[in-house]
Formats: C-alpha cells, sequence, structure tokens
C-alpha cells in the first residue's frame, strides 16, 4: 500500500487541538507513539573533483544527512513533520522520509539533538528517552504505555490489603472482560482484558484515567494488556 504523505488522523487532531495543557500534550505523545511521521533528508557532498577540460569542481560522493536546528547556545533540535505537504512548506530542496516515532526519537538522540519539533509541541529529552524506548508517557502520572514481551507471573506474595479492592474500584467505569494483578521485572503489574484491541493511545488513556481514580496510598504499577487466561490475582471479571 503506497504512502500519500498524509498526517495520521488522530495525530493530525491531537495536534490542531494540542493547547499546553498537560492532558493535550498526552493526547499529542499517545498519538505519536502509534503514528508515522516525517524527518527531512538532505544530500551532502563529501568529496569533489575537477572536470577535465572545464576546470568546474563537481561532486564524486555524496552522503545522506539528517536536516537539524541549531540555536545559538549549540543545542540541536530535530524538525518532524506529520505529513510531507507542511515538511515541504519548510523547506524544498529536502527529502521527506517516513519514520515511526520511537526511530524518530532514537534518531534525534543519536544525532545530539535535545528536543523535537513537531508543530506546536517541542518533545524535551526525557520525551525523546521514554518514546525511543517504547513508552507512551501519561499525563499527571508515574505510568507509561509500551509494548515488551517481559514475563508477568503471579505475585510471590500476598497482595497488600485492599489493594485487589482498590484496583476493582478504579476499574469498575471501564468496559473490560477482566483484569488481573500480575508481577513483572520492574514490579506489580495490572493487567487488562480489553474488550477490543487497545492501540497504544488508547493504553495511555486508560492508564491516565485508572491512575485518577486510585487512592494516593496504591503502590506505584505498571499497566499492561494481557491474554484472557493466565496467572495473576483475579480484579474482576467485567467493567459496568
Amino acid at each position: 500500500m503506497s504512502d500519500d504523505g498524509s498526517a495520521d488522523p488522530r495525530l493530525a487532531a491531537a495536534l490542531a487541538g494540542y493547547d499546553g495543557s498537560q492532558a493535550t500534550r498526552a493526547e499529542v505523545l499517545a498519538s505519536l507513539a502509534g503514528a508515522r511521521v516525517f524527518i527531512a533528508i538532505t544530500a551532502t557532498s563529501t568529496a569533489e573533483h575537477v572536470e577535465e577540460g572545464t576546470g568546474l569542481r563537481a561532486e564524486s560522493a555524496a552522503q545522506m544527512a539528517l536536516v537539524s536546528l541549531v540555536a545559538s547556545d549549540g543545542e540541536r533540535a530535530l524538525p518532524a513533520f506529520a505529513d510531507t505537504a507542511s515538511l515541504k512548506r519548510w523547506r524544498l530542496d529536502v527529502r521527506p522520509v517516513p519514520v515511526s516515532a520511537p526511530y524518530l526519537c532514537q534518531a534525534a538522540l543519536d544525532d545530539g539533538a535535545v528536543a523535537v519539533l513537531l508543530g506546536p509541541v517541542t518533545l524535551d529529552a526525557r520525551e525523546l528517552q521514554a518514546l525511543a524506548a517504547g513508552y507512551v508517557p501519561v499525563a499527571g502520572a508515574p505510568l507509561a504505555a509500551r509494548r515488551t514481551t517481559a514475563e508477568l507471573t503471579e505475585p510471590a506474595e500476598e497482595p497488600a490489603t485492599g489493594l485487589l479492592a482498590a484496583l476493582h474500584e478504579a476499574l469498575a467505569p471501564e468496559r473490560l472482560k477482566g483484569a488481573r494483578l500480575l508481577a513483572g521485572p520492574d514490579g506489580p503489574v495490572l493487567g487488562v482484558v480489553p474488550r477490543t484491541p487497545l492501540a497504544p493511545a488508547d493504553l495511555a488513556a486508560l492508564a491516565g484515567r485508572v491512575a485518577a481514580r486510585l487512592r494516593p496510598e496504591v503502590p506505584a504499577l505498571d499497566l499492561a494488556v494481557v491474554p484472557a487466561k493466565g496467572p495473576g490475582r483475579k480484579i474482576t471479571r467485567r467493567g459496568r
């Protein structure tokens, strides 16, 4: 299927709705995690030779390079674009290259950039590192969504008093097939069984809603999509 260079619909809507608030920023980041964007590539000469008979200089070798912006203090930022039209409005002498969000952010870090500029949003170094690692930051919470193959197991110890009830209460408004408390490599994990597949942005939004409902005494935990059957302490069979 050919790429016509248009913007991902969800990312376009998130960028259009961005107002500087934490909530709209989280939506941009979550939408970006599952979207295709464009970076600008330009050819730079790496060697030249003089044409016999004319004396004119000509390129004999060239390499492709990322186009970045350098501030007066020397810090670099990588421009990114939701679609090819916006990139061409910026510069006509570059080639648009489609990339995923993790690739974009890792490329920026590898290029020594401290930020990515995407429309009205400037992603900082912390957000670049999170997205490069596959995480989707959730506004107002120490939670993030990430694609991972880490093994989730039965908790080795009995859950803290009231934890399962607190998680059940936080999940009650969600329409889920079920949920379980599991143990992951980084600590406790809230595993959810959705009724339909969840995109990264949807999973991040779910994590944000659940985090807002949890009581302060509930320990930090990750959230993951899990199969209907497997290990873990059952929390609820059905959402409302």
